[in-house]
């Protein structure tokens, strides 16, 4: 059964169970992207699924292996990398769309839509696969996100999103200082009939970013999220990314200051920018 949880962004609260540095992460993973494409703005209008031998350097950057082409699907998967990041043990995998170098969409370039098309799959606990818009070149660093999570009750209680698998959508800014909220939406194995539609949509006369998902391979489309404004950084230059990230973490009592720390984990698309 399909259950929405709103959001709000995340508190400053006193002391909480939080995330213990860890060195290495054992968990392992495997998530397959089907089919990416962009329509809109500058961007000609691209897809890419994924049927040679190996990612395209001309159009990718992988910014974290490992990533590889398989069976017409860009596949992420263990080992990954280890995020040297301040709290938790991350693997991750992700890249970058390039189309060119120099390539970005941009504010007032009119409206576009970032589909991704994800095989069928829950992810394991506390893991993730994403479509991440992030800001370039602009401070502070600005983020919006659309992916399928499978977060334990802790873990989701303190990202303030669904417990289990759900969709989610978030957003952060000047994440260093903890701007940052999720919108949940729950979702059951028994619901994914086909491929899992992410789409991500620019409207560039409200500078918003909405968005739509499909569990039946593009059959029906599901809205349940509020619209976020991008508000800064992310209408100057934005960079598209995909990927997928496990995480391994322990909970230990820490001081609350630390909960700030949370969204500069390499998690859920928070990129920082590499340029």
């Amino acid at each position: 059964m399909l259950k929405k949880k709103f959001l709000k962004a995340m508190p400053l609260i006193p002391a909480v169970g939080l995330l213990l540095a860890t060195t290495a992460t054992a968990a392992t993973y495997s998530y397959n992207l089907d089919r990416f494409e962009i329509s809109g703005n500058n961007s000609g209008g691209f897809t890419d699924e994924f049927n040679g031998t190996a990612i395209d350097s001309a159009i990718w950057d992988i910014d974290d292996p490992t990533v590889t082409a398989s069976g017409g699907f860009a596949n992420f998967h263990t080992p990954g990398s280890i995020a040297s990041i301040p709290l938790g043990g991350t693997s991750l995998s992700e890249m970058s769309y390039l189309n060119g170098e120099g390539w970005y969409l941009h504010d007032g370039d009119g409206d576009y839509q970032l589909t991704s098309s994800w095989a069928s799959s829950i992810p394991a606990l506390n893991q993730f696969y994403v479509m991440n818009m992030s800001s370039m070149d602009a401070e502070p660093n600005e983020n919006v996100m659309l992916g399928v999570a499978n977060f334990d009750a802790t873990f989701a209680s303190l990202l303030g999103t669904s417990a289990g698998p759900a969709i989610f959508f978030g957003w952060a800014r000047d994440v260093e200082h903890g701007e940052f909220a999720i919108q949940g939406f729950s979702i059951s194995p028994s619901d994914i009939t086909g491929n899992i539609l992410l789409q991500l949509n620019f409207l560039d006369d409200l500078n918003q970013f909405a968005t739509t998902f499909s569990l039946d391979g593009g059959a029906t489309y599901l809205s349940p999220f509020s619209n976020v404004t991008a508000i800064g950084a992310l209408l100057d230059k934005a960079e598209v990314s995909v990927g997928a990230e496990a995480w391994e973490v322990q909970y230990v009592p820490l001081p609350s200051s630390l909960l700030l720390l949370l969204s500069s984990l390499a998690g859920l698309g928070l990129k920082k920018a590499r340029r």
